[in-house]
């Protein structure tokens, strides 16, 4: 998720006057009055944010569990100065409120306490003398990230620097995201090197005084919303959104019920840099972002592979919503529902546009909190589900390692995946000298090798409409590799063994699509089309018919066709005895 301006910036001139426009509106929102973000004393304590209280709430259900944890591992090389780092990383600290402020529970809700004179302190472990160093380094790194914070004990974060060789560290950062986005991460970045290399000179980290503190974001959210005509506005415009929304799914490949867990395993997918300049031509000439047109793609992706034509989904937006926000460090994420129609007969370019217009309809209202929106949209809620979506799809700009350079020292930082799947599946878009696209999936749904499927099909489905954006939807070819073939790759990749690619049989993979896909086109010959459900009828038909004849399992049959899709409804018949 870039930051508000890189996100604007990117906008053609007209979509962002019109944007810019209603975000003033938004923020002057109000029966004769604006809500004014600005500095405040809030006294000892102050109300959380509506992302903190959700936060709060999720992290109370699941006590003991690290769910949303954030660990970022600093790799620094040269010569580092310790005490300087333990200067910086406190500075930072200290010049931010979230970072130094538990959450204690008054009433049943979270509020914020800032905790006088907090000093944090920097664990270490030397493993320079390791015989094994980098399993040693990861078991700690697993550990670190895995532990629990106490949200009303003290404030979220811990540090522990791992010194491998003389000029070669890691500073191990962990955080609760109730205090942290993807945009803290640029902005620790920053006041982390420049502090570093203050200290290192023998000075005195200093910095500018923010603007507004992250609670000063805390109070003036909810005192936009305070006005009941302004939030009953926003409400309706959700039910009328969402009316008769079903949250879309990828058909799991392991029942869900009670068991059913939040572990998550990541899969990662590298596009050129020829196919991103494809994409970003058609999102100027369709007066849109690149956002909206790899929405666009995952829409069509999600038309083939589900057969749905009301796609819903949900995106992480962490734009901060003020430019005195743009330097403060604190958990800004709100998940938006996109609702969009996708039709066979739409052209990609039809449907960017479209695309376009829901995804503004959508960030137009987002001020409404996500819990409100469910509130308000009242969803039929399912314990093992999410409330309005089960696929989040998400861009994140720009992104990658963080590399900064202060006092001799190279500064890289790379974030670390917790292990947990938030949602059923999370497709995550970055720019990173080309597309990178990294699907996180919960591991008690789905297999490894349907996760990877997926993954390659939504490559599959970007380059084909960025060579023919006027390619309809339909049309869109989604050539699936055999089970068995696909397995064997992903072995050689390191993926889980699964014994069901090896013993699937053509007649089995069939039953299973018809099943799954009983509308999706299987036969196209000349101006003959079959859906899978005829296909199955016919070739039941034909099973019977050989059955009667005393033919079974095991027996050769021959095969006379005049055209090519009766030949094809014929080698899917079998005489078995479970035809």
């Amino acid at each position: 998720m870039s930051d508000l301006a890189e996100r604007l910036g990117r906008l053609p001139q007209g979509q962002r006057s019109r944007l810019l426009g209603r975000m003033r509106n938004q923020m002057t929102a109000g029966v004769g009055r604006r809500v004014e973000l600005q500095r405040s004393d809030h006294g000892p304590r102050s109300r959380s944010s509506f992302q903190q209280e959700q936060m709060w709430f999720v992290d109370k259900l699941g006590a003991g569990k690290a769910r949303n944890n954030i660990a970022l591992a600093i790799q620094l090389g040269g010569p580092l100065d310790r005490a300087a780092l333990h200067e910086a990383l406190n500075a930072v600290v200290a010049r931010h409120q979230v970072l130094h402020s538990k959450l204690v529970e008054i009433d049943g809700v979270p509020w914020q306490e800032p905790v006088p004179s907090f000093v944090l302190g920097v664990q270490s472990t030397d493993l320079a003398g390791s015989e094994d160093a980098d399993r040693e380094l990861a078991e700690l790194t697993a550990s670190c990230a895995a532990a629990p914070f106490d949200l009303a004990a003290a404030p979220p974060v811990r540090a522990h620097l791992v010194r491998l060789a003389e000029d070669r560290h890691v500073l191990l950062w962990v955080v609760h995201h109730i205090a942290w986005d993807p945009g803290s991460t640029r902005i620790f970045t920053e006041e982390l090197t420049a502090s570093y290399a203050a200290a290192a000179a023998g000075q005195r980290p200093e910095a500018p005084p923010l603007a507004v503190e992250y609670a000063d974001f805390a109070a003036w959210q909810r005192a936009k919303l305070e006005n009941d005509e302004h939030g009953r506005a926003l409400a309706g415009k959700w039910r009328q959104i969402l009316a008769g929304a079903v949250a879309t799914e990828v058909m799991p490949d392991h029942a869900r019920g009670p068991e059913t867990r939040g572990d998550g395993r990541g899969l990662k997918l590298n596009l050129d840099q020829k196919l991103l300049d494809r994409l970003t031509e058609l999102a100027d000439t369709s007066n849109t972002t690149v956002f909206t047109t790899l929405l666009a793609g995952f829409n069509a992706l999600m038309r083939h592979w589900t057969r749905a034509e009301d796609v819903v989904v949900g995106t992480a937006s962490a734009s901060r919503p003020h430019p005195d926000l743009e330097q403060v460090i604190g958990c800004f994420v709100q998940m938006i529902t996109l609702r969009t129609e996708v039709t066979d007969q739409l052209t990609f370019r039809e449907l960017v546009t479209r695309t376009a217009a829901s995804v503004m309809d959508s960030f137009t209202n987002s001020e409404l909190p996500f819990e409100q929106v469910v509130e308000t949209v009242r969803p039929v809620r399912d314990p093992l589900r999410h409330p309005l979506f089960q696929i989040e799809f998400t861009s994140l700009g720009r992104w990658g390692t963080h590399r900064a350079q202060a006092a001799e020292v190279e500064f890289t930082m790379d974030q670390l995946h917790d292990g947990a799947a938030k949602f059923d599946m999370s497709f995550l878009v970055g720019e990173n000298d080309g597309l990178e696209l990294s699907l996180e999936y919960n591991t008690s749904l789905y297999r490894h090798g349907t996760a990877s499927a997926l993954l390659a099909a939504f490559q599959q489905v970007l380059e084909q409409v960025a060579e023919n954006p006027d390619l309809r939807v339909g049309d869109i070819s989604l050539v699936e590799e055999p089970a068995a073939s696909r397995h064997a790759r992903e072995l050689s990749r390191g993926g889980p063994l699964d014994e069901a690619a090896w013993t699937t049989t053509l007649d089995r993979a069939f039953r299973e699509r018809a099943t799954i896909h009983p509308d999706a086109e299987a036969v196209r010959f000349g101006t003959v089309r079959l859906d899978y459900a005829a296909l199955d009828r016919w070739s039941e038909a034909i099973a019977h018919r050989l059955r009667d004849r005393g033919v079974r399992r095991g027996d050769p049959v021959a095969v006379w066709a005049a055209a090519r899709e009766v030949w094809l409804k014929a080698r899917t018949a079998s005489p078995a005895s479970d035809r």
